[in-house]
Order: structure tokens, then sequence, then C-alpha cells
């Protein structure tokens, strides 16, 4: 197996030097060279010149400057903070039917995601019957969090939201 390492997308075209503008469309090519694989990155309106180089794919994609990436990513925490939070403050006794079940899975999810993001600290280890206690540091809240057996209808019903909740 070999592991490829690719350079990120470039602020500037390859051609020209000119820097791409926020929200510009950017032609990528994934090209092969002696030494190994070589990203370029052009105007889509400008001649692309490979060299010596032989393409393997190419395709278009929108600029993002990285305050305007940082921002997007910010906002995308913030909302599934907030989500996991009024979900928590919501919380109802235990009840089996489907709609909790996909409500439990919801929390522990959008729980697993803020603590990778470091939005939320657990507490200790897990209690014996699995649930994980998170602190969160910046509204002074402990929560309890269930932890949930993904099975294939549960992950059937939750599909349509996990793109949106967790980015």
């Amino acid at each position: 197996m070999h592991e490829w390492h690719l350079q990120q997308g470039s602020r500037k075209s390859t051609t020209s030097e000119e820097p791409f503008l926020e929200g510009q469309t950017v032609r990528s090519v994934l090209c092969h060279s002696e030494d190994g694989l070589v990203r370029l990155d052009f105007n889509p309106e400008e001649e692309v010149s490979l060299k010596d180089y032989r393409p393997i794919a190419q395709w278009l994609r929108l600029f993002r400057s990285n305050q305007s990436e940082r921002e997007t990513a910010r906002a995308a925490v913030e909302s599934a903070d907030e989500l996991f939070d009024q979900m928590m403050s919501g919380l109802q006794p235990d009840s089996q039917d489907e709609e909790h079940e996909t409500k439990a899975a919801l929390r522990f999810l959008l729980a697993l995601h803020l603590e990778r993001k470091r939005v939320l600290r657990p507490v200790g280890r897990p209690e014996a019957d699995g649930v994980q206690v998170y602190r969160h540091p910046k509204r002074n809240r402990r929560y309890e969090v269930k932890p949930v057996i993904m099975e294939g209808n549960l992950l059937r019903k939750l599909k349509g939201n996990l793109d949106v909740i967790l980015r």
C-alpha cells in the first residue's frame, strides 16, 4: 500500500501567480511527476500548462480563505453546541419510543463531536452503565450522556441529520 501526501490548495494561480479571490472557482489538477504527486491550481479561464507533468485527475472547487474556513467551522460548532444544550435541557424521562431513541442517538453523537472539538470535557471515566459525565466550561454546566449502540435501522433514521449537524 502506498501513502500519498498532497499539498493543500494553493492561494494563487500556478500559471499567473495571481491570488485567488474569496468564492472564486479554481481548477485543481492532480499530476504525476518523477518526484511523486503534484497538485496544481489554476484560474479556469487561464491556459493550463502542465510542463512535464502527467495529469491524473482534475476538479473544480470554490476558493475559501483560511479566515472564511475558520469562521464557517466556528459557526458549525456553535450550532452543534446550541442544539446539544437544547436537547439536553428538554430531556424527558426514559421512554422506549422511536423518537426518544433517535434523540438519544443525536445527543450521544453531538456529545462525542463536541468533545472532539474541545467544547465539552469528560469528567472522570464512564459509569458502570456507560453514562459519561461532561462539563461545559463556558456554560458552567454538567451533562450526563448515555451511550447508544448505533445499529442499521437507527443509522438510516439519522443519516439525513448527520451531514447537517456534524460538519
